[in-house]
């Protein structure tokens, strides 16, 4: 028994060097990529070999936005999409125009086509900005499974990224058209495109300043209350029954 154990221990003093020594070694990191087979396009290859070819835009992109990038090349030949500047300028245009659905064309803005040394690199990047922003409109910037998880019985019968692929395809020849059909159909979503569009446009009513303080909550009593009440009423923004209850608090609190 005494040799069994003195032989256990004896391999433990002679592995624990080995193993301190790996704890205090670098990890080296998995190759980012593999090289790209040499019959494939050059923009394949780019994509292929994104994260030593594109490192920026490559660290802004996760697996299934890369299989769409894939896709959208594929099915237009993997020729380069925005070489064609009227393109461009048109997708431009319709990017700005977001603002009007609530989403900040800031987030889709086109790099210009030589800010950088690789010109693939740039268009990869426009058409990344192009099927998000046609997702963004036509599913919403949020994904709904990540906050409002719903059980289906049966699988949606269409995959997100062939109806994002197929408006694609669409706003290639007619960008315009493309966005008006990734928006959402719905009378009450184009009525409000339109006032808010509207309203977007007009000067910023003129707001005397409210005191500071602590930032206001709900059933809060605060001075600046009233403040407020009464600039909402001023500027005939405020609801019918918020005007009657500010000019039912006002007096009560001027009177403090």
């Amino acid at each position: 028994m005494f040799k069994k154990h003195a032989c256990y221990l004896s391999i433990c003093l002679l592995v624990a060097p080995l193993v301190a020594t790996a704890e205090a070694l670098p990890v080296q990191p998995l190759p980012v990529s593999t090289p790209a087979p040499v019959d494939l396009a050059p923009v394949q290859q780019a994509l292929a070999q994104l994260p030593s070819v594109c490192p920026d835009l490559a660290a802004q992109l996760d697996a299934p936005a890369l299989a769409r990038l894939q896709a959208l090349y594929q099915q237009h030949g993997d020729a380069p999409l925005w070489s064609d500047e009227t393109r461009r300028q048109a997708l431009q245009a319709q990017l700005l125009m977001l603002a009007d659905d609530g989403l900040d064309p800031t987030h889709y803005s086109l790099a210009e086509p030589h800010a950088t040394p690789n010109v693939l690199c740039s268009d990869i990047g426009s058409s990344q900005h192009y099927l998000q922003a046609l997702q963004d409109l036509h599913f919403g910037r949020l994904q709904q499974s990540r906050f409002e998880p719903l059980w289906h019985s049966q699988p949606p019968a269409r995959d997100p990224d062939t109806d994002v692929l197929a408006l694609a395809a669409v706003g290639l020849q007619d960008m315009a058209q493309a966005f008006d059909q990734a928006r959402p159909s719905a009378d009450l979503y184009r009525s409000l495109r339109n006032v808010y569009s509207s309203m977007r446009q007009q000067p910023l009513p003129h707001w005397d300043p409210v005191g500071s303080g602590p930032l206001l909550r709900p059933g809060m009593e605060d001075p600046r209350v009233p403040e407020l009440a009464r600039a909402f009423t001023a500027a005939a923004t405020c609801p019918q029954n918020a005007r009657a209850t500010a000019s039912n608090t006002a007096p009560n609190w001027s009177a403090r």
